[in-house]
């Protein structure tokens, strides 16, 4: 289940409500209405404990957004889904069937009135209780069993119904394997698992880590992870031959599949894992071709990337269209190739990690010059962190907007205009870089960062270990040095307070005396005092918007500038105008952020109402709109949290930023006594 339900149906336990009823939902929440499900709730014999009432709701609230002409159907028939599968049966066979036929309304609607035969084969699976899967334990066992390494088995959860399918996470210490595992993905879950490990095993023994991804474009970088999967597959399977053929069993592409970026993508992972594979394509062919002459080198890394770059001009050239958001590896056993790469500071339009599902440069669109200006177009992700701070009014910034009746977002449909500070000051800068160097040797401990081959630690190094007896057995000098530590690592965040400076933050904060804009003010003075004073970099912005044609963004104080006078009076001379549209500015408040070089970065909001403007009539349009904005962002590597000064914020606050993921108060001295506990949760590690 998503992390929401799970944390709903903790906190339903928790407070020890009544198991009979239904459980209390705010207006527009994020769950489903629970006075529609009053005909079951009520029916003797039916009455689910709150847990479970409260899982079911959200499961539901997510399908009507997914595909809301499939929730009349499946309401008609919950009595026997849930007595045929339960609520957490239930929420796999709803997200299987928006995987089975995403784009396809008709068939999807058969699959959820249950006309179709795979809604009834995944919904018998489902009943059956699913195939066990393995123990962590076991996995760990088996993972080390293969390499020798010992990593850490966890779970990572799907995000939203309708997401692009999770793949395993694989890092230095630990392998993180979906809990949306469905049919679709492989009827053996456990067999699934144990691929997964297997090819994390791979990777931990033959694959770089975290290599300099450069300017690399997201096609470029995703062809190469293929390649790469290919490679340390092969390499694992020359040592223990069994695993390929329990990976070749996982691949299913065939040339019925299309011509999309991402079916060939599939068609040339499995040829090159299956000899017995027949594509007729000539791409298809011709990186087999060339994968199969190399083979007899499979070490050599530089190799097989001039082969993907290859490979991914050619794909270039055929004009394939690369749909990034909605890519996820295949087939499931394989991570998001996180473990591969390092993005660094990156500024190319093209900085993406391949487990981002957006690239930048679709997700922001570009910047274009006024017209009065003459310039010619820029992209905020083309310019330098220093360049961005001498863009003026002159300059525009486009950006898309998320329609959420069609599902899509509508390209350039938002101008940004933006007035920032000056140059960053050299001297703090400097005072940055020379901290840094600093805490190079006395960083906090990082657990995540391992020191092989120390003369003493925490636990053995094995290889090590076996070099030291095998050197003792033949009369050599024994080396010492066969332990593991962890390692130090300077964990620095930049935080970008993002302030509603719209109309409504002119009136008063509840029952106090000052105003909402002249408490975010303070809030902003005190929250750059708290997060420099604890060796962290920020920056304070305000927005307010006057329609889609003209959302004004503010750059009151940025990173690595002083908070001297001059950013002062620009805060201070902030005043309020205009509406409320979160969407334009969450997305260029993320795109300045991802320029920052440190490990940490966040974005805390703080508004006072709703996403409103003058030519929006739907409530949800702006929401929407936000949510996917904070989605985007967080996929992109940056948290995000509201401070809401708003007492009826629940009904949009949780559907934008999440359950746990916002402050709700009207009390100024409260707001400040809660900023720093905000601050610590958002910087740390």
């Amino acid at each position: 289940m998503p992390p929401a339900l799970a944390n709903q149906a903790a906190g339903a336990h928790a407070r020890g409500d009544g198991a009979g009823s239904a459980p209390a939902v705010p207006a527009q929440s994020a769950v489903f209405d629970a006075a529609r499900l009053a005909p079951y709730w009520q029916a003797p014999g039916r009455m689910l404990d709150e847990a479970s009432q409260v899982a079911l709701l959200e499961v539901l609230g997510e399908l009507e957004r997914a595909a809301p002409d499939c929730v009349p159907p499946v309401l008609g028939r919950i009595e026997f889904l849930l007595a045929r599968a339960g609520v957490p049966g239930f929420y796999g066979w709803a997200l299987a069937g928006l995987r089975a036929y995403a784009g396809e309304r008709a068939a999807r609607l058969r699959y959820f009135t249950c006309g179709d035969a795979l809604s009834v084969q995944i919904l018998n699976w489902e009943a059956a209780g699913r195939p066990k899967q393995p123990a962590p334990a076991a996995l760990e066992a088996y993972l080390f069993g293969l390499s020798g390494l010992t990593v850490a088995i966890g779970t990572r959860r799907q995000g939203v119904l309708n997401g692009p399918p999770a793949r395993p996470v694989l890092t230095r210490a630990m392998l993180a394997l979906p809990d949306s595992y469905t049919f679709l993905d492989c009827p053996d879950r456990g067999g699934l698992m144990r691929a997964a490990a297997a090819h994390a095993a791979a990777h931990m023994l033959f694959s770089p880590a975290a290599q300099p991804a450069a300017a690399r474009k997201p096609l470029a970088l995703t062809v190469i992870s293929l390649l790469e999967d290919a490679r340390a597959e092969a390499l694992l399977a020359r040592r223990y031959p069994g695993v390929e053929m329990l990976w070749r069993g996982l691949h299913s592409a065939s040339p019925t599949d299309g011509l999309g970026c991402a079916a060939l993508l599939a068609r040339l992972s499995r040829a090159l894992i299956d000899p017995h594979y027949q594509d007729a394509n000539f791409w298809v062919n011709k990186g087999r071709r060339l994968f199969d002459a190399q083979r007899a080198c499979l070490e050599d890394v530089a190799a097989f990337h001039s082969i993907a770059a290859l490979l991914a001009n050619d794909l270039g050239q055929m004009r394939v269209q690369f749909d990034l958001p909605g890519y996820a590896a295949t087939p499931a056993y394989r991570d998001d190739h996180s473990y591969l790469w390092d993005y660094g500071e990156q500024a190319a339009s093209d900085h993406a990690a391949i487990e981002q599902p957006v690239t930048l440069q679709l997700l922001y669109g570009g910047i274009s010059a006024d017209a009065a200006s003459g310039g010619s177009a820029v992209s905020p992700l083309d310019a330098s962190p220093a360049e961005a701070l001498t863009w003026g009014a002159q300059r525009s910034v486009n950006y898309p907007e998320w329609d959420e009746r069609i599902e899509t977002l509508r390209d350039n449909w938002c101008t940004l205009y933006e007035r920032s500070g000056r140059e960053p000051c050299a001297t703090i800068t400097q005072m940055r870089r020379a901290r840094l160097r600093s805490l190079e040797g006395g960083g906090v401990l990082d657990r995540s960062v391992r020191l092989n081959r120390q003369p003493q630690g925490e636990r053995f190094v094995l290889d090590a270990l076996v070099d030291a007896i095998s050197s003792q057995r033949q009369g050599g000098n024994i080396d010492e040095r066969v332990f593991e530590n962890p390692g130090r690592r300077v964990r620095e965040a930049s935080v970008l307070l993002l302030l509603d400076v719209s109309a409504s933050s002119a009136s008063r904060l509840g029952s106090h005396s000052v105003s909402v804009l002249e408490t975010e003010k303070a809030l902003a003075l005190h929250a750059v005092a708290l997060a420099r004073q604890g060796g962290h970099r920020a920056a304070v912005h305000g927005f307010a918007s006057n329609t889609r044609k003209h959302v004004h963004y503010e750059r009151y104080l940025d990173f690595d500038m002083p908070f001297c006078e001059a950013p002062r009076q620009r805060l201070a001379s902030a005043t309020a105008a205009w509406s409320t549209r979160f969407g334009a500015a969450l997305r260029h408040a993320t795109a300045l952020i991802d320029h920052q070089p440190d490990d940490i970065s966040a974005i805390l909001m703080v508004t006072d109402g709703a996403p409103a403007d003058i030519d929006v009539t739907r409530d949800a349009y702006l929401v929407e709109d936000a949510r996917v904005a904070v989605q985007h962002a967080r996929r992109a590597g940056i948290r995000c949290f509201c401070m809401a000064l708003d007492t009826q914020a629940d009904s949009y606050v949780r559907r934008i930023f999440g359950q746990g993921n916002y402050l709700i108060a009207v009390d100024p001295d409260f707001l400040q006594q809660r900023l720093k506990s905000v601050l610590a949760k958002l910087v740390r590690p």
